[in-house]
Protein backbone atom coordinates (compact mmCIF):
# COMPACT_ATOMS: atom_id res chain seq x y z
CA UNK A 1 0.00 0.00 0.00
CA UNK A 2 1.14 3.50 -1.23
CA UNK A 3 1.24 6.16 1.38
CA UNK A 4 2.22 9.74 2.09
CA UNK A 5 3.80 10.91 5.45
CA UNK A 6 3.65 14.60 4.65
CA UNK A 7 0.54 15.31 2.02
CA UNK A 8 0.29 18.62 2.19
CA UNK A 9 3.78 19.59 0.18
CA UNK A 10 1.75 18.01 -2.72
CA UNK A 11 -0.11 21.42 -2.79
CA UNK A 12 2.91 22.60 -5.13
CA UNK A 13 1.97 20.64 -7.57
CA UNK A 14 -0.67 23.46 -8.39
CA UNK A 15 2.04 25.49 -9.49
CA UNK A 16 3.45 23.09 -11.82
CA UNK A 17 0.98 23.69 -14.46
CA UNK A 18 1.47 27.33 -13.77
CA UNK A 19 5.50 27.36 -14.25
CA UNK A 20 5.04 25.25 -17.93
CA UNK A 21 2.69 28.24 -19.01
CA UNK A 22 4.62 30.61 -17.79
CA UNK A 23 8.01 29.32 -19.47
CA UNK A 24 6.39 28.25 -22.38
CA UNK A 25 2.92 29.77 -23.55
CA UNK A 26 2.91 33.43 -22.46
CA UNK A 27 3.25 35.73 -24.68
CA UNK A 28 6.25 38.30 -24.90
CA UNK A 29 7.74 36.44 -21.65
CA UNK A 30 11.15 37.06 -23.32
CA UNK A 31 13.91 34.29 -23.43
CA UNK A 32 14.32 32.70 -26.75
CA UNK A 33 14.48 34.51 -30.21
CA UNK A 34 13.43 31.79 -32.66
CA UNK A 35 15.18 32.45 -36.76
CA UNK A 36 15.71 30.08 -39.29
CA UNK A 37 19.20 28.74 -40.17
CA UNK A 38 19.88 28.15 -44.38
CA UNK A 39 20.11 28.71 -47.72
CA UNK A 40 16.74 27.32 -48.76
CA UNK A 41 18.12 24.06 -48.66
CA UNK A 42 17.45 21.21 -46.71
CA UNK A 43 21.16 21.13 -46.08
CA UNK A 44 20.49 21.74 -42.27
CA UNK A 45 16.86 20.36 -41.16
CA UNK A 46 18.75 17.35 -40.38
CA UNK A 47 20.83 18.87 -38.01
CA UNK A 48 17.58 21.21 -36.37
CA UNK A 49 15.41 17.72 -35.32
CA UNK A 50 18.44 16.26 -33.53
CA UNK A 51 18.84 20.14 -31.71
CA UNK A 52 14.78 20.62 -31.09
CA UNK A 53 14.80 16.90 -29.95
CA UNK A 54 17.63 17.61 -27.13
CA UNK A 55 16.07 20.45 -26.00
CA UNK A 56 12.86 18.63 -25.14
CA UNK A 57 14.82 15.94 -23.72
CA UNK A 58 16.62 18.66 -21.80
CA UNK A 59 13.10 20.63 -20.10
CA UNK A 60 11.36 16.87 -19.59
CA UNK A 61 14.24 16.24 -17.36
CA UNK A 62 14.18 19.38 -15.71
CA UNK A 63 10.30 19.42 -14.89
CA UNK A 64 10.64 15.48 -14.19
CA UNK A 65 13.35 17.16 -11.20
CA UNK A 66 10.73 19.54 -9.76
CA UNK A 67 8.07 17.14 -10.01
CA UNK A 68 10.34 14.60 -8.18
CA UNK A 69 11.09 17.11 -5.66
CA UNK A 70 7.46 18.03 -4.75
CA UNK A 71 6.42 14.01 -4.45
CA UNK A 72 9.93 13.52 -2.11
CA UNK A 73 8.86 16.16 0.51
CA UNK A 74 5.38 14.86 0.69
CA UNK A 75 6.85 11.26 2.08
CA UNK A 76 5.80 8.75 -0.57
CA UNK A 77 5.91 5.49 1.65
CA UNK A 78 5.49 1.76 0.75
CA UNK A 79 3.78 -0.23 3.39
CA UNK A 80 4.29 -3.76 3.67
CA UNK A 81 1.46 -6.17 5.60
CA UNK A 82 2.75 -9.53 6.81
CA UNK A 83 0.58 -12.38 7.86
CA UNK A 84 2.72 -13.97 10.71
CA UNK A 85 1.52 -16.99 11.72
CA UNK A 86 1.74 -17.67 15.81
CA UNK A 87 1.37 -21.59 15.17
CA UNK A 88 1.84 -24.52 12.65
CA UNK A 89 -0.44 -25.17 10.05
CA UNK A 90 -2.49 -27.69 9.39
CA UNK A 91 -0.98 -31.13 7.87
CA UNK A 92 -3.04 -32.53 4.85
CA UNK A 93 -3.28 -35.86 2.99
CA UNK A 94 -5.33 -36.25 0.08
CA UNK A 95 -6.28 -39.59 -0.76
CA UNK A 96 -7.28 -39.43 -4.60
CA UNK A 97 -8.88 -42.42 -6.38
CA UNK A 98 -7.34 -43.25 -10.19
CA UNK A 99 -9.08 -46.42 -10.80
CA UNK A 100 -10.86 -46.30 -14.41
CA UNK A 101 -14.20 -46.02 -13.14
CA UNK A 102 -12.40 -42.35 -12.61
CA UNK A 103 -12.59 -41.35 -16.15
CA UNK A 104 -16.40 -41.47 -16.56
CA UNK A 105 -17.47 -38.38 -18.40
CA UNK A 106 -20.45 -37.10 -16.43
CA UNK A 107 -18.43 -34.54 -14.88
CA UNK A 108 -17.17 -31.52 -17.24
CA UNK A 109 -14.00 -34.07 -18.87
CA UNK A 110 -14.27 -36.48 -16.51
CA UNK A 111 -14.15 -36.98 -12.66
CA UNK A 112 -10.66 -37.47 -12.19
CA UNK A 113 -10.48 -34.07 -13.85
CA UNK A 114 -12.76 -32.25 -11.91
CA UNK A 115 -11.29 -33.82 -8.78
CA UNK A 116 -7.23 -32.53 -9.65
CA UNK A 117 -9.42 -28.84 -10.39
CA UNK A 118 -10.85 -28.73 -6.87
CA UNK A 119 -7.86 -29.47 -5.15
CA UNK A 120 -5.29 -27.98 -7.01
CA UNK A 121 -7.91 -24.61 -6.04
CA UNK A 122 -8.04 -25.65 -2.39
CA UNK A 123 -4.29 -26.13 -2.54
CA UNK A 124 -4.07 -22.80 -3.90
CA UNK A 125 -5.32 -21.25 -0.56
CA UNK A 126 -2.91 -22.91 1.72
CA UNK A 127 -0.20 -20.64 3.03
CA UNK A 128 0.74 -22.28 6.37
CA UNK A 129 -0.36 -25.78 5.80
CA UNK A 130 2.21 -28.81 4.23
CA UNK A 131 -0.11 -30.99 1.81
CA UNK A 132 0.51 -34.41 0.55
CA UNK A 133 -0.87 -36.86 -2.08
CA UNK A 134 -1.86 -40.45 -2.24
CA UNK A 135 -3.21 -41.91 -5.34
CA UNK A 136 -5.32 -45.53 -5.00
CA UNK A 137 -5.95 -48.18 -7.37
CA UNK A 138 -5.64 -51.99 -6.97
CA UNK A 139 -2.39 -50.55 -4.71
CA UNK A 140 -2.27 -47.22 -2.59
CA UNK A 141 1.21 -45.08 -3.20
CA UNK A 142 2.42 -42.12 -1.89
CA UNK A 143 3.09 -39.57 -4.44
CA UNK A 144 4.03 -36.30 -2.64
CA UNK A 145 4.83 -36.39 0.82
CA UNK A 146 3.99 -33.67 3.14
CA UNK A 147 5.33 -30.46 1.65
CA UNK A 148 4.63 -26.85 1.75
CA UNK A 149 6.23 -26.84 -1.95
CA UNK A 150 2.65 -26.06 -3.05
CA UNK A 151 4.00 -26.09 -6.99
CA UNK A 152 5.93 -29.18 -6.48
CA UNK A 153 2.67 -30.54 -5.55
CA UNK A 154 0.63 -29.30 -8.39
CA UNK A 155 3.55 -30.89 -10.71
CA UNK A 156 2.81 -34.01 -9.36
CA UNK A 157 -1.01 -33.75 -9.02
CA UNK A 158 -0.48 -32.94 -12.93
CA UNK A 159 1.55 -36.45 -13.71
CA UNK A 160 -1.01 -38.73 -12.42
CA UNK A 161 -3.04 -40.58 -14.95
CA UNK A 162 -6.31 -42.88 -14.79
CA UNK A 163 -5.59 -46.73 -14.41
CA UNK A 164 -1.97 -47.02 -13.24
CA UNK A 165 -2.52 -48.59 -10.51
CA UNK A 166 -4.96 -51.44 -11.81
CA UNK A 167 -8.46 -51.83 -11.64
CA UNK A 168 -9.48 -52.06 -8.31
CA UNK A 169 -10.01 -49.22 -5.42
CA UNK A 170 -8.44 -50.35 -2.18
CA UNK A 171 -9.70 -47.51 0.57
CA UNK A 172 -8.06 -48.93 3.38
CA UNK A 173 -4.98 -49.31 1.84
CA UNK A 174 -4.87 -45.50 0.97
CA UNK A 175 -6.45 -44.59 4.23
CA UNK A 176 -3.84 -46.52 6.26
CA UNK A 177 -0.78 -45.24 4.22
CA UNK A 178 -2.22 -41.83 4.91
CA UNK A 179 -2.72 -42.39 8.84
CA UNK A 180 0.72 -44.14 9.03
CA UNK A 181 2.47 -40.53 7.68
CA UNK A 182 0.47 -38.72 9.61
CA UNK A 183 0.78 -40.56 12.90
CA UNK A 184 4.25 -38.73 14.18
CA UNK A 185 3.28 -35.16 12.66
CA UNK A 186 3.64 -32.26 15.30
CA UNK A 187 0.80 -30.24 13.81
CA UNK A 188 -2.07 -29.11 15.36
CA UNK A 189 -4.85 -30.84 12.79
CA UNK A 190 -3.96 -33.84 10.89
CA UNK A 191 -6.48 -34.20 8.21
CA UNK A 192 -7.24 -36.68 5.77
CA UNK A 193 -9.00 -36.04 2.23
CA UNK A 194 -10.78 -38.97 0.52
CA UNK A 195 -12.08 -38.23 -3.06
CA UNK A 196 -13.93 -41.72 -3.95
CA UNK A 197 -16.45 -42.91 -7.03
CA UNK A 198 -16.47 -46.06 -5.97
CA UNK A 199 -16.72 -49.24 -3.66
CA UNK A 200 -13.49 -50.63 -1.62
CA UNK A 201 -12.61 -53.30 -3.80
CA UNK A 202 -9.81 -55.11 -1.38
CA UNK A 203 -10.38 -57.05 1.26
CA UNK A 204 -6.59 -57.13 2.92
CA UNK A 205 -6.85 -53.80 4.69
CA UNK A 206 -10.28 -52.99 6.13
CA UNK A 207 -11.21 -49.36 5.27
CA UNK A 208 -12.97 -49.18 8.65
CA UNK A 209 -10.14 -50.94 10.46
CA UNK A 210 -7.86 -48.02 8.70
CA UNK A 211 -10.18 -45.22 9.75
CA UNK A 212 -10.51 -46.85 13.50
CA UNK A 213 -7.14 -46.19 13.66
CA UNK A 214 -6.75 -43.08 12.15
CA UNK A 215 -9.63 -41.59 14.76
CA UNK A 216 -7.25 -43.08 17.41
CA UNK A 217 -4.58 -41.31 16.29
CA UNK A 218 -6.32 -38.27 16.68
CA UNK A 219 -6.65 -37.83 12.77
CA UNK A 220 -9.80 -36.44 11.33
CA UNK A 221 -11.24 -38.30 7.99
CA UNK A 222 -13.68 -35.85 5.30
CA UNK A 223 -15.23 -38.42 2.77
CA UNK A 224 -15.93 -37.62 -0.80
CA UNK A 225 -17.75 -39.07 -2.95
CA UNK A 226 -17.91 -38.43 -6.65
CA UNK A 227 -20.30 -38.89 -9.09
CA UNK A 228 -23.87 -39.63 -10.36
CA UNK A 229 -25.67 -42.80 -10.57
CA UNK A 230 -26.56 -44.61 -13.55
CA UNK A 231 -24.66 -46.06 -16.52
CA UNK A 232 -21.52 -43.22 -17.60
CA UNK A 233 -19.72 -43.04 -20.38
CA UNK A 234 -15.79 -43.64 -19.64
CA UNK A 235 -12.82 -43.62 -21.58
CA UNK A 236 -9.26 -43.53 -20.40
CA UNK A 237 -5.54 -44.81 -21.52
CA UNK A 238 -4.73 -48.22 -20.51
CA UNK A 239 -0.74 -48.12 -19.89
CA UNK A 240 -0.50 -52.07 -19.34
CA UNK A 241 -1.84 -52.61 -22.82
CA UNK A 242 -1.02 -49.21 -24.30
CA UNK A 243 -4.63 -48.78 -25.89
CA UNK A 244 -7.46 -46.68 -25.39
CA UNK A 245 -10.57 -48.24 -23.35
CA UNK A 246 -14.07 -46.85 -23.33
CA UNK A 247 -17.06 -48.48 -22.61
CA UNK A 248 -20.02 -47.86 -20.55
CA UNK A 249 -20.03 -48.12 -16.46
CA UNK A 250 -22.98 -49.16 -14.07
CA UNK A 251 -21.96 -46.06 -11.59
CA UNK A 252 -22.48 -46.42 -7.92
CA UNK A 253 -20.90 -44.66 -4.69
CA UNK A 254 -20.86 -46.52 -1.32
CA UNK A 255 -22.45 -43.24 0.74
CA UNK A 256 -23.11 -46.10 3.42
CA UNK A 257 -19.46 -47.23 3.35
CA UNK A 258 -18.04 -43.26 2.83
CA UNK A 259 -20.39 -41.94 5.70
CA UNK A 260 -19.47 -44.49 8.25
CA UNK A 261 -15.57 -44.17 7.50
CA UNK A 262 -15.67 -40.46 8.12
CA UNK A 263 -17.92 -40.58 11.71
CA UNK A 264 -15.61 -42.67 13.05
CA UNK A 265 -12.93 -40.43 12.93
CA UNK A 266 -15.02 -37.12 13.81
CA UNK A 267 -15.07 -36.13 10.21
CA UNK A 268 -17.61 -35.58 7.17
CA UNK A 269 -19.40 -37.30 4.29
CA UNK A 270 -19.64 -35.11 0.94
CA UNK A 271 -21.77 -36.47 -1.76
CA UNK A 272 -20.76 -34.78 -5.16
CA UNK A 273 -22.94 -35.80 -7.92
CA UNK A 274 -21.29 -32.15 -9.64
CA UNK A 275 -18.67 -29.90 -10.26
CA UNK A 276 -20.32 -27.37 -8.40
CA UNK A 277 -21.27 -29.83 -5.07
CA UNK A 278 -17.59 -31.24 -5.52
CA UNK A 279 -15.74 -27.87 -5.15
CA UNK A 280 -18.00 -26.86 -2.22
CA UNK A 281 -17.60 -29.99 -0.55
CA UNK A 282 -13.45 -28.84 -0.71
CA UNK A 283 -15.02 -25.43 0.44
CA UNK A 284 -16.60 -26.74 3.45
CA UNK A 285 -13.78 -28.54 4.77
CA UNK A 286 -11.61 -25.64 4.27
CA UNK A 287 -13.56 -23.26 6.10
CA UNK A 288 -13.64 -26.27 9.10
CA UNK A 289 -9.77 -26.67 9.25
CA UNK A 290 -9.30 -22.82 9.07
CA UNK A 291 -10.30 -22.78 12.44
CA UNK A 292 -7.71 -23.04 14.35
CA UNK A 293 -5.16 -20.67 13.31
CA UNK A 294 -3.49 -17.93 14.99
CA UNK A 295 -2.19 -14.75 12.98
CA UNK A 296 -1.45 -11.50 13.27
CA UNK A 297 -0.13 -8.68 10.66
CA UNK A 298 2.75 -7.09 10.88
CA UNK A 299 3.15 -3.97 9.32
CA UNK A 300 6.79 -2.43 7.71
CA UNK A 301 7.35 0.79 6.28
CA UNK A 302 9.69 2.10 3.64
CA UNK A 303 10.43 5.36 2.73
CA UNK A 304 10.74 6.36 -0.67
CA UNK A 305 12.19 9.45 -0.37
CA UNK A 306 16.14 8.56 -0.48
CA UNK A 307 15.56 6.73 -4.16
CA UNK A 308 12.94 10.00 -5.36
CA UNK A 309 15.85 11.96 -4.24
CA UNK A 310 18.32 9.71 -6.18
CA UNK A 311 16.45 9.90 -9.60
CA UNK A 312 15.73 13.54 -8.92
CA UNK A 313 19.56 14.79 -9.00
CA UNK A 314 20.12 12.16 -11.67
CA UNK A 315 17.58 14.40 -14.18
CA UNK A 316 18.91 17.61 -12.80
CA UNK A 317 22.45 16.67 -14.03
CA UNK A 318 21.01 15.32 -17.39
CA UNK A 319 18.91 18.35 -18.29
CA UNK A 320 22.37 20.59 -16.97
CA UNK A 321 24.22 18.62 -19.49
CA UNK A 322 21.92 18.27 -22.54
CA UNK A 323 20.93 22.30 -22.10
CA UNK A 324 24.76 23.38 -21.34
CA UNK A 325 27.28 21.04 -22.74
CA UNK A 326 25.69 19.57 -25.91
CA UNK A 327 23.50 22.41 -26.43
CA UNK A 328 25.73 25.23 -25.39
CA UNK A 329 22.73 27.34 -23.64
CA UNK A 330 24.04 30.57 -21.70
CA UNK A 331 21.22 31.13 -19.56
Amino acid sequence: MISLEHPIFLIFLIFFPVGIYLRYFRRRRGGRVTFSIGTGSSLFRPRQRIVKTLWIAGEFFYWMTVLLLIVSMAGLTIIENKRIFLNRGADILFVLDESPSMSAKDYSGNRFEAARRVIRDFVGMRENDSVGLISVGEQAVLRVPLTMDYRFFNERLSSLRVGSLGNGTALGRGISLAAVHLKDSRAAQKTIILLTDGENTDELISPFAAAEAAGELEIRLYTVGIGTVGNIEFEYFNPEENKVITGTLSSRCDEELLSGLAVRTGGRFYSASSVRTLSDSLRQIESIEEGGKSVKIESRTVSLTPFLNAVAISCFLLSFFIRKSVLKELL
